[in-house]
C-alpha cells in the first residue's frame, strides 16, 4: 500500500482532467470565448504542488484551463524548475509568464486575487 501522501497526490493528480474541462465557453450561441490558460509545473510527491493544486480546485470565482506539467517527464522542465516547484504560469498572448509565488498558507481568496490581478 502506498504511503498516505502518495495516495493523496495520486487522487489529486486524477482531478486534473476535471479542472481542465473548461477549455471554451459558448455564450448564448455567440462566438466562443477562450478561458484563462494556466500551467502548473509539478512533480509526483511534491507536497507544495499538492497544496497549490487543491487551492486551484477550490477556485470558484474564475474559470480557467489548467495544464499540469510533470517536470520529471522532460529534461528542459526539470532543469528549469527542479528547485522552484510548484511554478504556476499564465499563458498570455505573448507566451507563458510565471506568476508570483504564493505562500503555502495563503487562502484560496488570495489565489483568486493573484489570478485576477496578473492574468489580464
Amino acid at each position: 500500500m502506498a504511503p498516505r501522501g502518495v495516495v493523496e497526490f495520486m487522487l489529486l493528480w486524477s482531478i486534473v482532467p476535471i479542472l481542465s474541462k473548461f477549455i471554451t465557453t459558448a455564450v448564448n450561441g455567440a462566438e466562443r470565448e477562450t478561458l484563462m490558460q494556466l500551467i502548473l509545473y509539478s512533480k509526483p510527491g511534491c507536497h507544495l504542488c499538492e497544496g497549490l493544486l487543491e487551492k486551484l480546485a477550490a477556485v470558484t470565482n474564475l474559470q480557467f484551463e489548467l495544464e499540469v506539467r510533470d517536470i520529471t517527464t522532460q529534461e528542459a522542465w526539470f532543469e528549469a524548475y527542479q528547485y522552484e516547484i510548484p511554478v504556476l504560469c499564465w499563458v498570455s498572448p505573448t507566451g507563458p509568464q510565471e506568476l508570483p509565488r504564493l505562500s503555502p498558507r495563503a487562502p484560496v481568496a488570495r489565489l483568486e486575487q493573484l489570478l485576477a490581478t496578473h492574468c489580464q
